[in-house]
């Protein structure tokens, strides 16, 4: 869920970090960084709602987590010729796992 979040802020404040600080921003709005978030997220995020999965046996939070993987995969697709759209899929992406996430850590919860 922190690297859903991590993912949510960076898409947020990364314009505004282009505005003031050019050198920084221009480093997290690189494509490496892209590919080093999604690196990290995706298997973290699929080891963690499958972890849980197997605690509560609550399948509703994996329709979250695949729209926000389809979308994280839109995004990767359009590249940086659309960055503005992508910014909005990877936001969507972030918040439809942080939702998983969260439905998961409910569903543990009451186990």
């Amino acid at each position: 869920m922190s690297a859903s979040i991590l993912c949510v802020i960076h898409c947020l404040l990364t314009p505004v970090l282009l505005i003031f600080m050019p050198l920084v921003g221009a480093t997290l709005a690189h494509e490496w960084f892209h590919t080093v978030i999604i690196a990290i997220v995706v298997p973290v995020a699929a080891w963690a709602l499958w972890n849980g999965y197997r605690i509560h046996r609550h399948a509703t939070m994996f329709w979250y987590a695949a729209f926000g993987f389809a979308f994280i995969g839109v995004s990767v697709a359009l590249g940086h010729d659309h960055d503005s759209i992508q910014v909005g899929f990877m936001v969507a992406a972030g918040l439809l796992l942080s939702y998983a996430h969260f439905l998961n850590l409910r569903a543990r919860k009451h186990c």
